[in-house]
């Protein structure tokens, strides 16, 4: 009886922990890729490009309403260099992608793609009381 029994765990008891292993893997790989999917979703862009205007006031207009994954093209009117980055001042860590890393010359222009939804409130670096809101659905 004893090497039946040695058998019987070799032959039964292993498979079937084995089986239950790839169980407990597979669902966890079928809610991962269903969680990832949620986290992510399709990006809804009108494939619009936006404008704003820095000058003495602050960004024109004041405040831009887009849809996920649609770009804004930041100019300025001052003679001056500038940089676009959203708040908090200094860190800009509220969208931290939301900010070109360096003034941009005043003769250039910068383009941000808004990947997150969301009221994104943002000012120049270089002139933080400068300021302006793209809001993002």
């Amino acid at each position: 009886m004893n090497a039946f029994m040695r058998n019987y765990k070799i032959y039964f008891i292993l498979p079937l922990i084995f089986l239950f292993i790839l169980l407990f893997l597979g669902c966890f790989l079928i809610i991962n890729t269903i969680i990832a999917k949620k986290e992510s979703p399709e990006i809804i862009s009108t494939g619009k490009n936006y404008e704003a205007l820095l000058n003495e006031q602050g960004f024109s207009p004041a405040e831009i309403t887009i849809h996920r994954g649609d770009t804004v093209t930041f100019k300025t009117a001052l003679k001056e260099d500038f940089w676009p980055a959203s708040d908090l001042h200094p860190t800009h860590r509220l969208y931290p992608e939301f900010d070109p890393l360096q003034p941009i010359d005043a003769t250039s222009s910068w383009t941000f793609q808004f990947l997150k939804v969301g009221a994104w409130k943002y000012h120049d670096h270089l002139n933080p009381y400068l300021r302006g809101t793209i809001i993002v659905k």
